[in-house]
């Protein structure tokens, strides 16, 4: 399912969550990627572009301190479920 920026999503428990883009979210805050995942993601740090590769922003899994994935400023994510 394509995700639209504003648009309003359910979840299976009836929970209400509304799609933005990652560069919007406040850093700290709590983001689902799709709209029935189980992983809950924070938004970290940036990482500007160099010769490494390209600009993104670092998200770690709440669950796993260990692990993170680096995602585009312009990926769209859920916010507004309960957690």
């Amino acid at each position: 399912m394509k995700l639209t920026i504003g648009q309003k999503y359910y979840d299976a428990f009836g929970d209400d969550m509304v799609a933005i883009d990652l560069k919007s979210l406040p850093k700290g805050e709590f983001f689902k990627r799709k709209v029935d995942a189980k992983k809950v993601y924070t938004k970290e740090s940036y990482n500007r572009k160099d010769s490494f590769g390209p600009a993104n922003w670092v998200c770690g899994d709440h669950d796993d301190i260990s692990r993170a994935v680096y995602l585009k400023p312009s990926t769209i994510v859920l916010i507004g479920f309960c957690y």
